[in-house]
């Protein structure tokens, strides 16, 4: 189940980062209409017609002008660009549309459009400052002018190649999920026990949880003798999958080795994993080594695993060692792992979880 929304959920993180990609993309490629429509402009300042932008650095920005058949002929229009500064001197008449270009105001273009041409320009806005396109009548009645303002990312060729990167990358996830799949369903007993040796721990843990899944008792013969590895990492690894298999067969006789590898064993991590083996295993003579680490303050996760498999192995022998672990200042959830082995012992021995505490209680 937990694989199936794993699987579910990348199919939809990968759905939406297409879907975004290509949106971004195609807005980026295509560019985007600011304004298109038939504009009625009265003539003077206070009438002209005005787009501000802001923001659009890298933009290029078509203007296009065509007039409308109604306009006389020997009409013409200004249009032309500037900054918010420039437009300002104009409202307040310290700057005329005349003497624009002679000034030093900024001014991004600056065109007198007669009505016998068909008017397009293409510029890029420099910078993040607001712009303000005018279109000026200076001609004594209005006039209909049909104007069109497009924009366009000047990188626009990154629209094109985006997607294309977007569905190689696709293309090569789903590739290589094919191979691991195809090498994952090659996998067997043999190859999972060299991985233990790897240098990549995600390859010796595959190989581990392999075994456990797989291993028969001729891996767990094996197992045994990787024990005596030179390398302290094998031995962890061995030790992790010879428990796994032992509890999945119900196989027992995995913990005298364990027991005598305890002792000699000097790396911690190792002696850990011993000791979580133990408890897979799920003999009652490793019922002091439990004790040890079970009323330590480190590993808590290997604490909880021995409360739990105290329970599993079900001796009476268990049930000081768990009431100690409710008595003794400990978390919540030890304290529940170590109560509900305390049922189980209870459940074997025909009592109840009080008597058992009243019985091997200190206080």
């Amino acid at each position: 189940m937990i694989k199936t929304l794993k699987r579910m959920s990348r199919v939809y993180i990968f759905t939406f980062a297409l879907i975004f990609i290509t949106a971004a993309s195609t807005y980026t490629a295509m560019g985007a209409t600011d304004f298109k429509g038939i504009k009625s402009i009265k003539p003077g300042l206070n009438n002209a017609f005005r787009y501000s932008i802001r923001n659009f650095k890298n933009q290029r920005f078509t203007i296009s002008v065509f007039f409308n058949e109604t306009v006389p002929t020997s009409y013409w229009l200004l249009v032309f660009c500037i900054d918010r500064q420039t437009l300002t001197d104009l409202e307040q008449g310290r700057l005329t549309p005349y003497n624009l270009t002679e000034t030093s105001g900024e001014y991004l273009f600056y065109y007198n459009v007669s009505h016998s041409e068909y008017f397009e320009v293409t510029e890029v806005i420099p910078d993040w400052e607001e712009w303000t396109f005018m279109f000026l009548n200076l001609n004594e009645n209005e006039m209909m002018t049909y104007i069109t303002i497009k924009r366009q990312h000047v990188l626009w060729w990154l629209g094109l190649l985006l997607p294309l990167l977007a569905i190689g990358g696709l293309v090569s996830y789903y590739v290589a999920e094919r191979v691991t799949r195809y090498e994952r369903a090659r996998m067997d007993n043999e190859k999972a026990i060299k991985k233990l040796s790897s240098r990549k721990e995600s390859e010796r843990k595959k190989g581990a949880y392999w075994l456990i899944s797989n291993g028969t008792e001729k891996e767990i013969e094996i197992l045994r003798k990787k024990l005596d590895d030179a390398n302290p990492i094998v031995r962890e690894n061995a030790a992790f999958a010879l428990g796994g298999i032992s509890k999945r067969l119900g196989d027992k006789s995995s913990s005298k080795i364990l027991l005598e590898k305890y002792k000699v064993e000097t790396e911690l991590p190792v002696k850990e994993s011993i000791v979580g083996a133990l408890c897979d295993v799920g003999d009652i003579s490793a019922l002091s080594i439990f004790e040890k680490y079970l009323h330590s303050e480190h590993n808590e996760q290997l604490r909880y695993k021995i409360a739990t498999a105290l329970g599993d192995i079900g001796h009476i022998k268990a049930a000081a060692t768990l009431v100690k672990v409710l008595e003794n200042k400990n978390t919540d959830a030890l304290k529940f792992a170590a109560r509900r082995s305390l049922e189980k012992i209870a459940k074997n021995t025909s009592e109840s979880v009080e008597s058992l505490i009243n019985k091997y209680s200190k206080k």
